[in-house]
């Protein structure tokens, strides 16, 4: 959500610096090992600071070291003209208390994400509690009806910053991100001087998490076997690019791939985005991937059994079904669905009118003492 944010800010504001500030081991580690995150991240800001304030290994060493990283951002901060303050704390931390001091010292603001979405369901005064020190404000990332809170909430702005990975710098951004990736994967194609049309069909494989009593490897397994079952039958010879959940440690999709035929396939770890961008269909579980998909404009299906125990939590089946997304949930009715999706007679749903979707940057405009 953040890197297409900072992506557009930067376009509209190019003056602005954006020092991206990594305040635990767990994410910083997570860039790390994901080098395009790490691209995208370089990308977005003039500076990364990794402040790894949680670890606790090397004693006195290792505090030493994060206290040399934490004084030059604090300088940093007095010296800037109204410095924003981003933070996705839901609790309070000494070391955030200090960098929104610093904000405030210099006429800043100081502005909450914290755990994603829970500023939709009105407990932003709860969550005020708990960030002792003085916010100005909270972005949510959505379409905003749940941004209505009840009387008894706070009086604090919540900002609707919409969908982010539909924001216009980020969607050009996918557009390089996808030459790339197949460049890397078809090198054969000359992707500069070759016709899209002339080359093999690409599918997009896009699978959902695994979670207890909801959604089993067995669903999962079912998933992939059905799929590649039908790509060899009605499209021998296709391109499969698999992305999976990026919590699924399971062996499933190689499994169900090694036991396919006539089809290349593809493992990647690009953005969802891209991957679409890189496909001429779609295929996928109920996953938020449908929305990178949809917001580059490829067509797209949502494929899966619902079972008993996914009726329990999900009696809706599917929130990705009321984008216009069509659904298919046997072998039959997918071939019905990718028949129609690559054919002439496919209509995308405008993704961003269903979710109502806007790009709003007034708020950090105002906070700079602009607009």
């Amino acid at each position: 959500m953040l890197v297409p944010l900072f992506a557009e800010i930067s376009q509209a504001f190019p003056s602005s610096a954006i020092e991206i500030i990594f305040l635990e081991t767990r994410i910083a580690h997570e860039v790390n090992i994901r080098p395009q995150l790490e691209k995208d991240v370089l990308w977005v800001s003039k500076r990364c600071t990794r402040l790894n304030w949680d670890d606790t290994q090397h004693g006195m060493a290792r505090y030493v070291v994060k206290v040399c990283r934490l004084l030059p951002l604090m300088a940093r901060i007095l010296i800037s003209r109204k410095p924003i303050l981003i933070h996705s704390r839901a609790n309070q931390t000494r070391v955030v208390d200090l960098l929104g001091r610093c904000a405030r010292l210099k006429g800043g603001t100081v502005l909450g994400h914290p755990d994603m979405q829970t500023v939709f369901f009105g407990r932003s005064n709860e969550l005020s509690r708990k960030i002792q020190s003085d916010i100005n404000g909270w972005l949510a990332f959505g379409a905003g009806e749940g941004s209505v809170r009840p009387k008894s909430s706070d009086d604090l702005p919540v900002h609707i910053m919409g969908y982010t990975k539909l924001y216009p710098a980020w969607q050009q951004h996918l557009k390089v991100l996808a030459r790339d990736l197949r460049r890397r994967l078809f090198p054969e194609e000359q992707i500069a001087t070759t016709n899209r049309a002339q080359c093999p069909v690409t599918f997009a494989v896009f699978s959902g998490s695994v979670v207890e009593t909801v959604y089993s490897e067995d669903d999962l397994r079912f998933f992939f076997d059905e799929v590649f079952s039908v790509l060899s039958k009605e499209y021998p010879g296709s391109q499969v690019l698999v992305k999976c959940h990026p919590m699924d440690k399971s062996d499933i999709s190689k499994d169900a791939a090694a036991l396919a035929q006539g089809l290349k396939i593809h493992f990647v770890d690009d953005h969802p985005g891209a991957v679409a961008a890189s496909s001429n269909c779609v295929i996928a579980t109920h996953t938020s991937a449908i929305i990178d998909s949809l917001g580059y404009g490829t067509p797209t299906i949502l494929h899966q059994k619902f079972s008993n125990e996914w009726m329990q939590r999900h009696p809706e089946k599917s929130s990705f079904l009321s984008l216009g997304v069509p659904y298919s949930h046997d072998s039959k009715t997918l071939e019905k669905a990718i028949s129609i999706q690559l054919s002439s007679h496919c209509i995308l749903p405008d993704i961003r009118k269903v979710l109502r979707h806007r790009v709003d940057l007034s708020v950090f405009a105002k906070a700079a003492g602009g607009v």
